[in-house]
């Protein structure tokens, strides 16, 4: 099974490559552009995860989600949420 090494931990990355998959989806279904976590982002991507699951704070998640969304709609020139 394909793991990711974060500190001293193993974190699967089956379940946050499905949560980024779903995430897609519900952003499609609003308009806006599929959004990429891209490879060098994947620390905090997985620490924000870590912090939205573990201490139930998901607000590093919202706002790394935000911050790749807004990304993505500048790469597109597409208006968001049309």
């Amino acid at each position: 099974m394909p793991c990711s090494v974060i500190g001293s931990s193993a974190i699967s990355t089956r379940i946050p490559m499905a949560m980024a998959a779903w995430l897609n989806v519900l952003l499609a279904s609003g308009g806006y552009p599929w959004t990429v976590v891209r490879v060098e982002d994947r620390a905090e991507y997985l620490r924000a995860l870590d912090r939205a699951s573990i201490d139930l704070d998901a607000r590093p998640f919202a706002a790394f989600i935000a911050e790749r969304v807004t990304w993505s709609v500048k790469k597109t020139n597409l208006p968001a949420g049309e």
